[in-house]
């Protein structure tokens, strides 16, 4: 019997052979990394602390400790590979707040800086986590970078990345743009409203993954163990 919040049949087949302590790795044989990868979908889905993870999954404090390991090397990242090649026809940008709880700070905070992170995401697998007072717009260009020329079809965005700098780097990419303009510019340029309306489809997207209740908000203290399963295979 699947358990909510837990992984089905058929997804598990999907991600178990991408994940570390199979039989043929060095070291210990993980048997029980469904059962791990299973809590840490329940306080992500769930939001609980770590201290209250329910006895079916083992010892928190041990579970947390291989969730930080797996962080620190990849291992969760490297499971959006298996998704394959992504579709760049069409790449939309966005950015949400997250508020960050405040069991989530530590040490002293330098001067200005708030208690709300923003994640910045780009055709639903790029990821820029920043400080919540940090603008959307100089987080772009470091998003596109990795992406060789001709590879994009359009970079469709709101006001907000509305830029000279996008624009520019948008263009040497050999892509389209569809941004709508920003209402403080003196000269406005025309965009694909059709086309604008597709970015529903990443607003939903950030609707979707702010279900889970530790990507809504943050409890973490480190950046690297920052929610990475919010999507599920």
């Amino acid at each position: 019997m699947v358990r909510r919040h837990e992984l089905t049949d058929s997804q598990w087949e999907k991600i178990q052979g991408a994940l570390p302590g199979k039989a043929g790795n060095p070291g210990r044989t993980a048997a029980d990394n469904r059962l791990f990868v299973n809590a840490v979908l329940f306080v992500l889905k769930t939001g609980i602390p770590w201290s209250d993870l329910p006895a079916r999954y083992g010892k928190p404090n041990t579970v947390w400790k291989r969730f930080d390991r797996w962080c620190a090397a990849g291992v969760l990242e490297r499971l959006a590979t298996l998704l394959g090649d992504p579709d760049l026809e069409e790449v939309h940008l966005d950015s949400t707040s997250v508020k960050a709880h405040q069991v989530a700070s530590t040490g002293r905070r330098r001067p200005g800086e708030k208690r709300r992170v923003r994640r910045e995401t780009l055709s639903r697998s790029e990821w820029r986590l920043t400080a919540g007072q940090r603008g959307d717009a100089p987080q772009v260009l470091p998003l596109l970078e990795p992406f060789e020329r001709g590879t994009v079809g359009c970079v469709t965005a709101d006001a907000s990345y509305d830029s000279d700098a996008i624009r520019e780097h948008v263009r040497r990419m050999k892509a389209r743009t569809c941004i709508r303009p920003n209402p403080t510019r003196k000269r406005t340029r025309r965009y694909d409203r059709k086309q604008y309306r597709e970015r529903n489809v990443i607003e939903c997207f950030f609707g979707r993954i702010k279900r889970c209740r530790r990507v809504a908000t943050r409890y973490e203290k480190k950046a690297v163990t920052a929610p990475r399963l919010a999507n599920e295979p």
